[in-house]
C-alpha cells in the first residue's frame, strides 16, 4: 500500500474503514452478549478467557484510532 498512490489507495483505505466500523458495530454486540452469558469468551483448555467486556472495549479503542489516523472518512 506505501507504493500505492492516487484513487487507488483511497479506495483500499475507504474499503478499511468500512470493515473497521463493521468491526466496531460487531463489537458493540460481542459486549452485549458477554455481559448477559460471562461463559461467551471461556476456553476450558487454556482455563481462562479469550475475550471478555473489557478486553473487548481495548480493541474497539485501538480500531477507533485507527480510523482517526488513517482513513478518511
Amino acid at each position: 500500500m506505501f507504493r500505492m498512490e492516487g484513487k487507488e489507495r483511497l479506495e483500499i483505505l475507504e474499503q478499511l474503514g468500512d470493515i473497521i466500523r463493521e468491526e466496531l458495530k460487531m463489537d458493540e454486540q460481542l459486549i452485549k452478549l458477554c455481559e448477559r452469558d460471562s461463559r461467551l469468551g471461556f476456553h476450558s483448555e487454556a482455563e481462562g478467557y479469550k475475550y471478555f467486556p473489557e478486553k473487548i472495549r481495548w480493541r474497539m479503542q485501538q480500531l477507533k484510532d485507527v480510523l482517526a489516523t488513517m482513513c478518511p472518512n
